[in-house]
């Protein structure tokens, strides 16, 4: 149920919403017609729910970004025509560079440090060669 919580949900929202914004907002006749406002309300949501999707699988959001960044980049340049074999690679390659200079964060739980002493079944110096203070006491008041 936590996993479902954590992945899978949001990537269904972010889903929903680029869904909802597609059909219910009209589109430009073409990139030069298209104001600002139309590219970033298309965009936007696209990028959430590529990480998002990406995430559920990868479950790194720095990588999951990179990649759906890579994606939208090739998406970008397959619509304005510039799309071919030598910006695909660099595009790809650009985004597999970025994607593996971030590493999964290792999580380790917190050590909750007690304020009392540790406790020991005997006393601290029965089973070592120290010798109690009182015998230091009695050899002090004899010499």
């Amino acid at each position: 149920m936590s996993f479902f919580l954590k992945r899978i949900l949001p990537a269904l929202l972010a889903i929903t919403a680029f869904g909802l914004i597609v059909y219910y907002i009209t589109p430009p006749a073409s990139w030069t017609d298209a104001s600002v406002f139309q590219i970033l309300i298309f965009f936007i949501p696209l990028l959430a729910s590529l990480t998002l999707l990406l995430n559920i699988f990868l479950s790194v959001y720095s990588k999951s970004f990179s990649i759906a960044l890579g994606l939208m980049v090739l998406l970008v340049l397959k619509s304005v025509d510039e799309l071919n074999p030598v910006t695909a690679f660099l595009t790809i390659l650009s985004s597999y560079l970025l994607s593996t200079t971030f590493k999964k964060p290792l999580w380790k739980p917190r050590k909750v440090e007690s304020k009392l002493p540790p406790k020991h079944t005997s006393s601290l110096t029965s089973g070592m060669r120290i010798p109690k203070l009182t015998k230091f006491e009695k050899k002090r008041q004899r010499g």
